[in-house]
């Protein structure tokens, strides 16, 4: 059961309709996608979608943590347009192999359109994953901190719903990511 407001649902529909008409392949992560299968975490500041890089609509040149459309494009007027109602939205870039490798499930919205979800414990292992493309001198000890932080906050939420593959990969991210990092 959804825990989602009028407010994040309108966002989850604007946000569906931008990915529909960018026909992109592409996965809600984080605590609005968390929000939506019924997990009671805190809600988001702003949305993070997944993509498969080579269905994007425009090209990237190197894939980096987050992209963005071009400057002067339809896209980033698009982008612009969403973001001005008040959530900003973050882009992840994955390779077609690599984005193969989440589950996905869909949530439908009161406009009966279906918004693309990656499967919590999929989403928090690529997070880690993602977390390790950095180096502690790119983003400081304290973002690195912050991100534990969530992932410890998603287990805790993941063991009061009863999820044990997300909590499981929520314990499993957390030591890979302390161990990576060099934290104890």
């Amino acid at each position: 059961m959804s825990l989602l407001d009028e407010k994040e649902i309108e966002t989850l529909e604007n946000l569906e309709i931008l990915l529909s008409h960018w026909n992109v392949k592409y996965a809600l992560i984080g605590a609005y996608a968390l929000r939506a299968l019924g997990y009671n975490v805190e809600k988001g500041k702003h949305t993070n979608v997944i993509v498969d890089i080579a269905t994007l609509p425009w090209t990237v040149k190197e894939a980096k943590h987050e992209v963005f459309p071009p400057r002067d494009s339809v896209y980033l007027k698009d982008y612009f347009e969403f973001i001005e109602k008040g959530v900003s939205l973050h882009i992840i870039p994955y390779t077609s192999e690599r984005f193969k490798k989440l589950s996905i499930v869909e949530y439908e919205l009161p406009n009966k359109r279906k918004i693309k979800i990656g499967k919590p414990s999929d989403s928090v292992k690529m997070f880690a994953e993602e977390m390790k493309r950095y180096k502690i001198e790119e983003i400081g000890e304290y973002k690195i901190r912050e991100w534990l932080d969530k992932i410890e906050y998603w287990k805790k939420v993941a063991e009061g719903h009863k999820d044990k593959e997300f909590a499981e990969s929520c314990k499993q991210a957390l030591l890979e990511v302390k161990t990576y990092f060099g934290f104890q």
